[in-house]
């Protein structure tokens, strides 16, 4: 009878110290200009180019932490190069967005953003009660503000429904994603599920103190959030792109749930994550893995002591 094994891919290292230990001094610029904004903190009422400077450098330094991290053309870098993006777009909209007469301009720029994060998450799982569940608690806050925003001038009217839209559609993706129940969630979407929620927070708290009642220290909330967001959904290229495991096969045949793979080493991906809980469970025929991961942009390869075996 062949041998059977069920290996369980984990690293050996603290893989939350790993994180930190990769991330932590790429955050330092972060850090350093989201300081600087709350120190200075120009009130809303005083737009300004030097304001636009404050508001826009946060973001700005989360775009260079995503390209230090390790962004290029190839596919592994897909996820990162749609993750800048939206940081490019919401940038630009944070510039307008300190003038309240370019209002509208800025939250095309931010849908733009959201459908960059859209586009990154993709559409699969669909999870589509979830997304009934989503939209239905969102549509709340859009009902909320609907009397105020029927009195505002321009295309306000059409843009703000239409950015509901988007950042609902967003949060959902976002949070498809993750799957707990079934054991599939890992760094990358877990940050962009916290990075939806905080920026469906910010975007509520913005609608309402604009189109319903004045929220107190609204400016210090809406911004504090918002950048809290675009830290996750940057942190979430951390271990976005693909693992790829080799088994090196005692037998010929690697079983892989359906599908079967025939030769004396074969590779395939699947979806790394630095936590114990999330890592990756591979059942073979073989008995030696290598399993090669990264949560920085080379390679750490750890090789697993051979499996348990049943006759």
């Amino acid at each position: 009878m062949a041998e059977s094994s069920e290996v369980l891919a984990t690293p050996w290292a603290s893989p939350f110290t790993t994180v930190l230990k990769s991330v932590g001094p790429k955050l330092i610029p972060f850090l350093k200009t989201l300081g600087i904004y709350f120190v200075i903190f120009v009130p809303a009422d005083r737009p300004s180019w030097f304001a636009v400077l404050l508001k826009c450098l946060p973001v700005a330094s989360l775009g260079l932490f995503v390209i230090l991290h390790g962004i290029s053309l190839d596919q592994q870098h897909a996820f990162a190069r749609k993750i800048l993006l939206a940081l490019f777009f919401s940038c630009i909209g944070d510039a307008l967005l300190v003038w309240p007469s370019y209002f509208l301009e800025g939250m095309i720029f931010f849908s733009f953003a959201q459908i960059s994060y859209i586009w990154a998450f993709g559409l699969e799982p669909p999870n589509f009660t979830l997304g009934v569940v989503i939209y239905a608690s969102t549509s709340i806050g859009l009902g909320m503000i609907m009397p105020g925003l029927m009195l505002s001038e321009g295309g306000l009217i059409v843009g703000v429904p239409v950015y509901f839209i988007l950042v609902t559609t967003m949060l959902w993706r976002a949070c498809a994603r993750v799957q707990i129940f079934e054991d599939l969630w890992t760094w990358s979407k877990v940050c962009s599920c916290f990075g939806s929620i905080f920026f469906i927070i910010s975007d509520t708290v913005l609608g309402l103190n604009k189109f319903f009642v004045e929220v107190p220290d609204s400016q210090a909330i809406i911004m504090g959030t918002y950048y809290a967001a675009q830290l996750f959904m940057s942190l979430s290229v951390v271990n976005s792109h693909k693992a790829v495991i080799r088994v090196e096969l005692e037998s010929e045949v690697i079983d892989m749930g359906d599908q079967e793979f025939d030769g004396d080493s074969i590779p395939f991906e699947i979806d790394s994550f630095p936590f114990a809980q999330g890592s990756s469970r591979i059942r073979s025929s073989g008995r030696s893995v290598t399993w090669r991961n990264s949560v920085d942009s080379d390679d750490d390869e750890l090789t697993l002591p051979k499996s348990r075996t049943q006759k």
